[in-house]
């Protein structure tokens, strides 16, 4: 599993100062206990620019890309949760370190 930091407080909180939101989004980082972190905006930070829908698209993108990215390593998280099914974080913790 990994980390979404959303905003430059949780980035600089999880994977240090030298890491920039804008300059950074997209790209992954090795972060334990996680398996990797990355990082986007704050969503609140698009209700204040001036190009929102541009904005929110590139949130969106983003998200997108982490969900492709984690459907890719564990397929089943996703079905238990289109099924209405919450996974017990135990079970996330043990299949995590199984991989």
């Amino acid at each position: 599993m990994g980390v979404v930091c959303l905003g430059a407080t949780a980035t600089g909180a999880v994977l240090g100062r030298d890491v920039r939101v804008l300059r950074d989004r997209g790209r992954y980082f090795d972060r334990p206990p996680a398996e990797w972190a990355t990082v986007t905006v704050h969503p609140s930070s698009i209700l204040r620019a001036p190009d929102r829908d541009a904005r929110f698209a590139e949130l969106v993108d983003d998200l997108v890309a982490v969900r492709l990215r984690l459907e890719k390593n564990d397929r089943s998280v996703f079905q238990a949760a289109e099924a209405g099914i919450t996974p017990d974080p135990e079970q996330l913790r043990m299949r995590s370190k199984e991989t």
